[in-house]
């Protein structure tokens, strides 16, 4: 089970033991959180359907929704930098 927590982090829990997800700051100042748990929520997923261990999911979904509360509205957006990350991932 995974557990979002905002600007704090996210908790993952697994067979009975939990671990702490930390936060990841966005490139630029938080201005709306409209759609930031749904770019979690998706990222998660995709994460794991690519094969990612749940921590590094939890960790792309962070950093994902993250960049979601830099603009105003939900707008789909993945900066060059996020993208080659994400690609990256993939590929490791």
């Amino acid at each position: 089970m995974a557990v979002k927590l905002g600007p704090e982090g996210a908790l993952l829990a697994r067979a009975g033991q939990l671990t702490y997800v930390p936060p990841v700051a966005p490139s630029a100042p938080a201005v709306d959180g409209t759609g930031a748990g749904d770019a979690w929520g998706a990222a998660l997923i995709d994460g794991l359907r690519r094969g990612l261990d749940p921590y590094r999911a939890a960790l792309r979904a962070n950093r994902l929704g993250a960049e979601v509360v830099t603009r105003v509205g939900a707008r789909p957006v993945l900066p060059p930098a996020i993208m080659k990350e994400m690609e990256a991932e993939r590929q490791a």
